[in-house]
């Protein structure tokens, strides 16, 4: 595979670690699949076209949704291929080798590590990152600019804090969920220069743009640096917040267990 073929994998698995989901289901065939927004759908066609097969379906019992399947046994066999050395999260790699009928006692496959030398992060943070402005007012009008990481996996997480070498209590579990939350100048500044270097696919990458000049503006503090942040955060993840909404007065579909 070229270069450019690897990047894209690396982070093909990475969001689909976050996102996607190996279905055996009790009747009828295996298939992976990954459900997005339909607002986003864009990745969803991204993935379908760099790796050349699968389909977009749009529900109709989930209007607001999107989702990418693959099916056909050979296509299957491809994705066995692209996961084998490069899954970073224990369930997925149980899930891996359940659904290829793999025997974990005698594999001779290993969970890769994170990184900042590959695309496989970018994709994780495309599916389970999220970037926030935060606008305290409690008399300084202090404003933090905060990256979290959730995931049920605790090792992958701390595996992924330790990759910041200023970082020590940065995570907690909130029912059930690791999340790994932090604002330091220098982890923002790792952040992002890896980002930069491998960018974000989905709708995050807009999201990100916005984070960065607010913390251009918090480093510069140039005249109004407040109140340029405060209007970046405004609407700052508007799209997502009334898609939740919207989906929470529908009688939704049981969703699918998630790799990872």
């Amino acid at each position: 595979m070229s270069k450019m073929n690897n990047e894209f994998l690396d982070w093909f698995v990475g969001f689909s670690e976050g996102d996607g989901s190996f279905i055996v289901p009790s009747t009828g065939s295996n298939r992976f699949e990954i459900w997005q927004s339909a607002k986003d759908a864009q990745v969803l066609y991204h993935i379908k076209t760099n790796l050349g097969f699968g389909k977009v379906l749009f529900p109709a019992y989930r209007p607001d949704m999107a989702i990418f399947i693959i099916t056909k046994s050979e296509h299957l066999e491809c994705l066995r291929l692209i996961f084998a050395h490069r899954m970073c999260t224990k369930n997925t790699f149980t899930r891996y080798h359940a659904f290829f009928n793999i025997d974990l006692s005698t594999t001779t496959l290993k969970l890769n590590q994170p990184t900042f030398l590959n695309n496989w992060l970018a994709g994780f943070i495309d599916a389970e990152g999220c970037f926030r402005i935060k606008i305290e007012s409690n008399g300084r009008s202090a404003i933090k600019l905060i990256f979290e990481l959730s995931q049920n996996d605790v090792d992958l997480i701390t595996k992924v804090r330790d990759l910041y070498p200023g970082l020590k209590n940065n995570i907690w579990m909130d029912r059930g969920t690791c999340r790994l939350s932090f604002s330091g100048k220098s982890a923002r500044e790792q952040l992002i220069n890896y980002l930069n270097l491998n960018p974000l696919i989905s709708h995050k990458r807009i999201v990100l743009l916005k984070w960065i000049k607010a913390d251009r503006l918090l480093q510069r503090k140039s005249s109004d640096w407040k109140l340029n942040i405060t209007k970046l955060s405004e609407n700052f993840n508007q799209w997502r917040i009334k898609d939740r909404v919207r989906s929470s007065l529908k009688k939704e579909a049981p969703v699918n267990p998630i790799v990872g």
